[in-house]
Order: C-alpha cells, then sequence, then structure tokens
C-alpha cells in the first residue's frame, strides 16, 4: 500500500453505519471540508452531538440506498456490523469506481494513526494489522515531538525561507538544511540563530565546515 495525503476539501464522503468506529472516523474527517452523509438505522449519541456538520439519513442499507448514494462520492466508509453487508455495499461501490474504507477488513483506503503539527503530518500505520499498535507508537512519539516541534517548529521554518532566498548554491543549500535538521533536534538552536546571522555564501559555507 502506498502512503498518500489527499486534500478531501468539498470531496463527498458517504458512511455506513453510526457505532462508535464511525464515530471515530468522523472526527478526524470534520476538519477537512468534506461533505459527511452517514446513512444508518439508528445513530450514537456521539455522532447526534455533531449532527449539525453531518448530513443524517435514517433509513434500512440496502442496494437502492447504496446505489442512490455512492454513485457519485469520492470515498465510502463501511461501517456496519454486517460483514454481508459490507460485502454488498462495497460490491456496489467498485461499480462506480468510488474508493472504499472497511471497519472489517483491508480496502482502498485506511485511516492512519496521525501527529499533525502546523504543515507537518506524522502518519503511523500497520496496515490494519493491529490498530492498537498504531495508536501506542502515536502517543509515544507525541511525548517527544511536543516538547520540540510545538515550541521551536516556527523557528525552523523561518531558518529554512532565510536559506532557500539567500543561499543559491544547491549543494551547499542541500547540506545546511540537513544540517539545521539534526540541530533542531538536538536542541541546538544557537545554530540557527547562527545561520541567520548569515550574510553570504561565505558565511554559509563557514557556518557548515565549522
Amino acid at each position: 500500500m502506498l502512503p498518500v495525503v489527499l486534500n478531501l476539501k468539498d470531496k463527498k464522503i458517504v458512511i455506513f453505519g453510526a457505532g462508535k468506529v464511525s464515530s471515530r472516523k468522523i472526527l478526524k474527517l470534520l476538519n477537512q471540508g468534506c461533505k459527511i452523509k452517514i446513512i444508518s438505522k439508528e445513530f450514537s449519541d456521539e455522532i447526534l452531538k455533531l449532527k449539525e456538520n453531518l448530513e443524517l439519513v435514517k433509513a434500512e442499507i440496502d442496494e437502492k440506498i447504496v446505489e442512490e448514494n455512492v454513485k457519485d462520492c469520492f470515498l465510502a466508509i463501511i461501517a456496519t456490523n454486517n460483514y454481508e453487508l459490507n460485502e454488498m455495499i462495497e460490491r456496489i461501490c467498485k461499480k462506480y469506481k468510488v474508493l472504499v474504507n472497511r471497519v472489517d477488513k483491508i480496502s482502498d483506503v485506511i485511516f492512519t494513526a496521525d501527529l499533525r503539527y502546523n504543515d507537518i503530518i506524522i502518519s503511523i500505520s500497520t496496515s490494519g494489522k493491529f490498530p492498537g499498535l498504531s495508536r501506542y507508537l502515536k502517543l509515544s512519539l507525541k511525548k517527544y515531538l511536543d516538547e520540540i516541534l510545538l515550541k521551536k517548529f516556527d523557528v525552523l521554518i523561518d531558518v529554512r525561507e532565510y536559506i532557500v532566498n539567500k543561499l543559491k548554491d544547491e549543494n551547499l543549500k542541500r547540506k545546511l538544511l540537513y544540517k539545521c535538521i539534526e540541530e533542531f533536534f538536538r536542541g541546538n538552536y544557537n545554530f540557527l540563530q547562527n545561520v541567520l546571522s548569515c550574510k553570504d555564501y561565505d558565511d554559509f559555507k563557514k557556518l557548515i565546515n565549522n
């Protein structure tokens, strides 16, 4: 499987089933600017609390309902507790070439455990084999990265922009950017400040060679 980042703005997402698993996926989708429709016989309390941001359709899920709702959607999330029903939904989705995420087996799309720091997105997946391990790794990384990225990430971005704008030599630029990342994670923020003090090629070269 290929890890990718999807832009879901204005995309139509249809979710079949409205239990706890659906709730977790909805929370990940809510701030993505997509249009979310949920079809189910009943809805969990968590989903009902979010109903202002969702289109809820209370209905028995059958072939007609599925056909009507997936033919123009980008992604279908199949989250019922009925395996045969999920198979039927997926079969119709394939007919219309709609991407599928299923809660009961690996399909086209797997939701990852992710960490976000401004424009940095770190995704962790076990390809659906051990979701609990993904969550554990996410929490473990979060403890480490929160301390670094939340406090100093903007400084690193400023330094990168400064180097890109000031330095024309591509080879030296690449080496210096990598060096900045190394020093950033070592906690050597003085090095970053020194970069911002460089005025020309010789200053940058002297700094990287020290």
